[in-house]
């Protein structure tokens, strides 16, 4: 059996071949949406489309969008509780 494919192991700490990449983390891109959540989506983004008057508008822009106005609400309910949202 050849030893064949996949990263290579680090071998020593000075070694600048193999292990972790930069930016490789395990970040999430790919959502798998149900039915109804899938139809919301399209829904949202027809809308937004029509309202922005931009029809390259995609469900991902639409999504990016939602989150991160749910993300900036949250960490301003954070700040006004004191906490840190790190």
């Amino acid at each position: 059996m050849s030893n064949r494919g996949g990263s290579r192991p680090k071998q020593r700490p000075d070694d600048l071949r193999g292990g972790v990449r930069p930016g490789a983390g395990a970040l999430v891109q790919r959502l798998q949406l149900d039915k109804d959540t899938a139809q919301e989506l399209r829904i949202l983004t027809m809308v937004r489309r029509g309202a922005t008057e931009n029809p390259a508008l995609s469900p991902l822009d639409v999504a990016t969008a939602l989150i991160h106005q749910a993300y900036l609400e949250y960490a301003e309910g954070i700040e006004d509780h004191g906490m840190d949202t790190d």
